[in-house]
């Protein structure tokens, strides 16, 4: 239902880039990162203006879909941005993506830290994912005890695990 809506944003209004951006956060809920890359850099392409998120997207995207050095390189950059107005964004975990809202500026740098880390490892830079998963286990989104912050001390659970890592 939504990737049908965002579909039709993007076709009447082409040179928006929400809808671009809206539907590639869509196509990769679902899965499918390969559509979803194009749409997040059709979005950035148009200059969508939140680069903190399209960056973010863009780099789940890339994570997804087998990049993962390329995706380490954008979630570093991304702890650059500041994130300005609540969002939801994904986090990377064991078992793929899980949607995280964020509350603040610090719950981004964490969930950047977190999905740098996890790209980090797959690439096999184990002294960078080291440095991420630190940031992301002081990060203010690790201590929240609703569903989100569960899913994401589960998520550096899991990663401390693969790298032997006890927290």
């Amino acid at each position: 239902m939504a990737e049908e809506l965002f579909r039709k944003v993007t076709e009447r209004f082409p040179m928006f880039p929400d809808g671009h951006n809206n539907l590639g956060f869509t196509l990769l809920a679902k899965g499918d990162a390969k559509a979803a890359l194009e749409a997040f850099a059709t979005a950035k392409a148009l200059h969508y203006p939140q680069t903190e998120i399209s960056d973010a997207n863009l780099g789940c995207a890339m994570y997804m879909s087998g990049d993962a050095v390329g995706a380490q390189l954008l979630f570093t950059e991304c702890l650059q941005h500041l994130l300005t107005t609540p969002a939801t964004l994904f986090g990377i975990g064991p078992s793929g993506l899980f949607p995280v809202d964020l509350r603040s500026a610090a719950d981004y740098a964490a969930l950047m830290a977190l999905n740098a880390a996890w790209s980090a490892q797959v690439a096999g830079d184990v002294s960078v994912m080291s440095h991420y998963l630190k940031s992301a286990r002081a990060g203010e989104l690790a201590q929240r005890a609703d569903a989100i912050g569960q899913q994401f001390a589960e998520s550096l659970g899991a990663l401390e695990a693969k790298a032997e890592i006890t927290p």
